[in-house]
């Protein structure tokens, strides 16, 4: 089960935790598709229990955006 923000993206994106940085990025990792990043987006929807907006999914393309967005969210929460 997933713990942190880490594992959660390291377990959406198949890959290992200690890949997982801030630099991370659809760029930079040609797994990270349009339907790995919804399943992405799902997962963290439903460990934070938060909804995000679509300017938010669609800003969420790398690792230092997602941990923003997130913390704004459990900020506001």
């Amino acid at each position: 089960m997933a713990d942190s923000l880490e594992d959660i993206v390291a377990e959406s994106l198949r890959i290992s935790k200690e890949h997982v940085r801030d630099e991370l990025s659809m760029e930079t990792l040609g797994t990270w598709d349009s339907l790995a990043h919804m399943e992405l987006i799902s997962a963290l929807e439903q460990h934070y229990g938060v909804a995000l907006t679509r300017d938010e999914i669609v800003r969420m393309t790398d690792v230092a955006t997602i941990r923003a967005v997130m913390m704004s969210k459990r900020g506001s929460g």
